[in-house]
């Protein structure tokens, strides 16, 4: 199979990018008799990228004097200066988002409404120095870092559950989302952050049967995990609005009848056809 990313690691005019959802759901199957648990997955063919020749954004970290932190120890860090890391802190439950003056939302460059499905960011981002941890927030305020299914609460500001000095993402139309920072050395930080993004034109894609190559390992793809354990409503509801649909089931290779099946009935009834390529 061929590869679908170039050498800064995005999908390419005419690739296929999946975002896989690994919160795994049930239905039941009645003439079986029993429950079957499976997976989802959103199948976006990039027809384009945009600013094909200039997608890096190097910037300061996007905090500011009045950022609120926590502690891993005690008290109430306060950074120094915008752009500042505080010794020994970590981001708000709210975590950070990177500001850009005229975007859709000042706020936050990632973010844009359901008027905006034939687009779609993916961020690279890296982080230095490399010793920062690293987190995502999807939606925005809502730790989904857990353990042993959803029974320790684990992340930023635990032992583990994080990463060090970068992450990869897929930032989905009407879904907020919010990274996290984390400095235990004792020192204060003024970290740089490298963002490698694509912004793609895309369709989702409407062949069933390459649905079905693609998420059956058959058809070459670049693959992200959606950083969730829990599947929140917020983004669901998110992927409905946009494209009318929150993915495609994932079925075993052995199952090619059922799934195409499956996959016509959802590109037919519940995808918006304005999505479709």
């Amino acid at each position: 199979m061929g590869n679908v990313i170039d050498k800064n690691g995005l999908v390419t005019a005419g690739g296929h990018l999946v975002v896989f959802n690994p919160v795994t759901q049930t239905t039941r199957n009645p003439a079986a008799g029993q429950i079957v648990r499976y997976n989802k997955a959103m199948v976006f063919k990039v027809l384009a990228r945009q600013n094909v020749q200039g997608e890096k954004y190097t910037r300061r970290l996007p905090t500011t004097e009045s950022t609120p932190f926590r502690s891993y120890d005690s008290g109430i860090p306060v950074a120094s200066a915008a752009g500042s890391l505080p010794a020994r802190a970590y981001t708000g439950s709210a975590g950070v988002q990177f500001d850009l003056p005229g975007t859709e939302d000042v706020q936050d460059m990632w973010k844009v409404d359901h008027t905006y499905y034939d687009r779609l960011f993916h961020v690279i981002t890296k982080v230095s120095p490399g010793f920062v941890r690293v987190g995502v927030d999807m939606p925005s305020s809502t730790n989904q870092a857990k353990f042993q299914r959803t029974k320790k609460m684990i992340g930023i500001g635990h032992d583990f559950g994080w990463r060090y000095g970068g992450t990869e993402f897929v930032p989905f139309p009407e879904i907020d989302v919010s990274y996290q920072f984390g400095n235990t050395t004792n020192a204060e930080l003024y970290p740089m952050c490298e963002l490698t993004y694509g912004e793609y034109v895309v369709g989702i894609q409407s062949d069933p049967e390459i649905v079905f190559k693609v998420l059956t390992g058959r058809e070459p793809a670049h693959v992200i995990t959606m950083p969730i354990t829990t599947y929140d409503a917020a983004i669901s509801q998110g992927l409905l609005r946009a494209y009318g649909t929150d993915g495609f089931r994932v079925y075993p290779a052995n199952q090619a009848g059922a799934a195409m099946d499956d996959y016509q009935r959802e590109i037919s009834e519940n995808c918006f056809p304005k999505v479709l390529v």
